[in-house]
């Protein structure tokens, strides 16, 4: 099936549709895989997080009930898969996060392959649920050799909730991208990783993926919607004119490689609810004695605040 974009021609192929994930709770986490979505409007429930852990989440949250949620941190990050020195990254990765102490962490290329993965690594040292969706399967080189692996997305938390993943539209020269989203109290918190093809074509290809995103993820109004992810674009890119009225200040380039530009990494408060955006900054952009990143993006963090 092909499709066609206003603007450079660009063939298309349609994303597998709507997986919802379907989880269990226990100790070790749960995941969810990407599959091929059926004709009609089958939908399975995703279970709720570890029930060991709502307490915890109560405390950070100002011990109010769900429906009174006080105080909320996210961050994002792309986790530049295997890349670089890998078990060095993600140890400084782990420590990173541990020190912001987040409510949730949405990932963008999750490694997984030859008995690393990136994901399982981080929910553990954090001691957080791990929602993952495995994508863009392929062989990588891993410790000199060639492993099959994913490089797909991930959502840890210790708030109780659901995910669900839809694939999206995609490009045979860019693979496969998806969307995650995670529900909890009146909050929809969305994780995405939008195409990185350069040009009229990739900013098109990005607009529709955005689009198609954003209104699965608001088929439900249940609550506040965050974004989150590596948008792939700055907030002044036409491709994100969606989330631009509610992108905040610019925080700077969050590519390490480049030094300088616009941030791509975004946690946009889209729909606010009752919900308001305290603080917004940049982490993990701090090089190590040898000039060597946590990854070659940096994390945004996003403090969110409510009053009810």
């Amino acid at each position: 099936m092909r499709h066609k974009a206003h603007g450079p021609d660009v063939r298309l192929e349609p994303g597998p549709g709507r997986v919802d994930g379907h989880f269990r709770a226990g100790p070790r986490g749960a995941t969810a895989r990407p599959g091929r979505h059926r004709a009609g409007p089958s939908r399975r429930s995703a279970a709720c997080a570890d029930p060991r852990r709502p307490a915890h989440a109560a405390r950070r949250l100002g011990g109010r009930s769900p429906g009174g949620l006080r105080r909320l941190r996210v961050v994002t990050l792309n986790t530049w898969k295997n890349d670089g020195d890998y078990p060095a990254r993600l140890t400084r990765i782990a420590d990173g996060l541990a020190a912001l102490d987040p409510d949730v962490v949405c990932l963008q290329e999750c490694f997984a392959g030859g008995g690393h993965d990136t994901a399982r690594v981080l929910s553990d040292a954090l001691n957080l649920q791990l929602y993952a969706a495995p994508a863009r399967a392929k062989v990588r080189e891993l410790k000199g050799a060639a492993v099959d692996s994913t490089s797909g997305l991930a959502i840890l938390t210790r708030l109780p909730g659901r995910a669900e993943t839809l694939g999206l539209i995609s490009h045979p020269t860019d693979g496969e991208r998806i969307a995650q989203r995670f529900t909890t109290f009146r909050l929809r918190i969305l994780n995405l990783h939008l195409s990185h093809l350069r040009g009229g074509a990739g900013a098109v290809l990005r607009r529709r993926q955005l689009d198609e995103a954003l209104d699965w993820a608001r088929r439900d109004r249940s609550g506040s919607l965050l974004v989150c992810g590596d948008l792939n674009a700055g907030r002044g890119d036409p491709e994100l004119a969606p989330l631009r009225a509610a992108a905040g200040d610019e925080l700077g380039s969050t590519l390490h490689a480049a030094g300088e530009g616009c941030a791509i990494d975004h946690a946009i408060l889209l729909d606010p609810g009752d919900l308001d955006v305290s603080r917004r900054v940049r982490a993990l952009a701090t090089p190590d004695g040898d000039g060597r990143y946590p990854s070659d993006h940096a994390a945004v963090v996003v403090d969110l605040n409510s009053g009810s």
